[in-house]
């Protein structure tokens, strides 16, 4: 069985406000990403009025292990976590509050762009191992960029309970 279910896809022209709100700064994130890539990924995790954001980190050497590279997604869960961390009015620090995450991929591809924008948004589903993190720690919903019959979408996931 699968974690989450592809709930909705909304053509970006028809998104909402607070949606609008979610992309654009999972959009500003990836943007100022230094990740030297034709492929930027942003994510924003929202738990309780509170925004947490994150790209992708790629390390060349960590330790003694070469190579590693950590997903926006996960970060994006660690960042929250260290938060809850720290905080001792914050009841849980294994598990997170119930909340929504916005993954944006931007590609550098720049044929056919309208003139108020630099970039271009690619497939950012999570990958299967991110959407396991994410269930682990109770994101409920994911919104991602997605390309379908050639148009830029947001498809929007949820979890399914087992």
């Amino acid at each position: 069985m699968s974690l989450y279910t592809l709930n909705n896809i909304i053509p970006l022209k028809d998104i909402s406000s607070s949606l609008l709100k979610k992309v654009s700064l999972a959009t500003n994130i990836a943007e100022k990403s230094d990740f030297n890539s034709s492929k930027r990924l942003g994510a924003t995790l929202g738990i309780k009025g509170i925004v947490f954001h994150a790209s992708n980190n790629h390390r060349t050497r960590v330790g003694k292990t070469p190579c590693i590279s950590l997903h926006a997604e996960v970060n994006v869960i660690l960042k929250a976590l260290k938060t809850y961390e720290k905080n001792p009015t914050l009841k849980t620090k294994k598990q997170l509050p119930p909340s929504t995450l916005c993954v944006v991929r931007l590609m550098t591809e720049k044929s056919g762009l309208p003139k108020h924008r630099t970039y271009r948004f690619g497939i950012s589903k999570p990958c299967i191992n991110c959407q396991k993190q994410l269930y682990k720690f109770n994101v409920t919903r994911v919104f991602y960029t997605d390309v379908i019959n050639n148009q830029e979408v947001i498809c929007e996931m949820r979890i399914n309970k087992i």
